[in-house]
């Protein structure tokens, strides 16, 4: 099946509704990255900023409160800014460097105070957003958070070691650990601040509530690897071209069978107290994903050089 009649399938299936203040966090997101100094080259900072990702986040959280939207639009440019030039750039030419980079922003994880000022430029772009994250959301949630930001560095780790022996990943090792390195894990579990879609400890352990956070991890992982050929093909990468030269009528086929299994689930508990918030905020997050994709040009263009400076 094309890819173009699965994302039309699948907008039928999901879909999106604007967030009435899209174009305000758009503006948000902008001025913050214009502020934020982030280690890029000017190219690379340029296309990322067109990418319009505060609009994108916006309309995968149409009922999130535009100072909370605006907070994980923030935090979105961050991760992917750092995703690009060190998880993927810096990486896979010298995975050291990535590792003293990581270890600045696992400080500040851990520690919310350290005695002296994270020397690196992303970790002190972060210090703030962890701060107002504290300060916005639920002890709980920003634990989790936190939690998923571990987990998105070990990941992008393992990631980069694999790009740089240029040799590709079995695929279900890689979907594994793309789900973290992808920040999937981290999105899904900042849906939780939408109002109304909290879930207990227990509501996360029923069988439904995993088959819905599992749904929308794999299918942004498959919408991803599908629209993002394009950026990978232009990068001359290995993987997971690979992946989308050999299996892409897989991935299509299976990204539109996580669709359905996400409207199903949406459809038969959009109404249970326990749960029913959850799975509306996921099955807005996954049709405003799979809008974003089509349009964004992340996913489009490479970025160009990574550029971090002396270590």
């Amino acid at each position: 099946m094309p890819s173009e009649t699965a994302f039309a399938e699948m907008t039928a299936l999901l879909p999106a509704r604007p967030h009435p203040e899209a174009e305000e966090v758009e503006n948000d997101t902008v001025a913050w990255a214009d502020r934020a100094q982030l280690p890029m080259d000017k190219a690379k900072f340029e296309r990322l900023r067109g990418s319009r990702i505060g609009h994108g986040v916006a309309n995968c959280s149409p009922d999130l409160p535009r100072e909370l939207v605006s907070l994980w639009a923030r935090f979105t440019f961050w991760y992917t800014a750092f995703d690009d030039v060190c998880a993927e750039d810096v990486a896979a030419r010298d995975l050291s460097t990535y590792i003293r980079e990581a270890g600045q922003i696992w400080r500040i994880l851990h520690d919310e105070t350290p005695p002296e000022p994270p020397r690196s430029k992303f970790a002190a772009a972060l210090q703030p957003l962890l701060a107002e994250l504290d300060n916005s959301a639920s002890a709980t949630t920003a634990n989790r958070l936190r939690h998923a930001l571990r987990d998105y560095l070990m990941a992008a780790a393992w990631e980069a070691n694999s790009r740089s022996s240029n040799v590709p990943p079995h695929y279900d090792d890689y979907l594994s650990f793309y789900r973290h390195s992808g920040t999937f894990v981290l999105n899904i579990e900042f849906l939780e601040t939408t109002p109304g879609a909290a879930l207990s400890d227990e509501a996360r352990r029923l069988p439904h509530t995993r088959a819905m956070r599992a749904a929308l991890c794999d299918m942004g992982c498959l919408v991803n690897f599908i629209s993002s050929g394009p950026k990978e093909k232009e990068l001359n990468t290995s993987w997971p071209t690979a992946f989308t030269a050999d299996i892409g009528a897989v991935y299509t086929a299976r990204c539109l069978d996580l669709a359905r299994t996400v409207a199903e689930l949406r459809d038969t508990y959009a109404v249970d107290p326990e749960v029913g918030g959850f799975f509306m905020a996921g099955a807005d997050w996954a049709a405003g994903m799979v809008r974003w994709h089509q349009e964004s040009l992340a996913h489009r263009y490479s970025l160009g050089p990574g550029n971090l400076g002396a270590p």
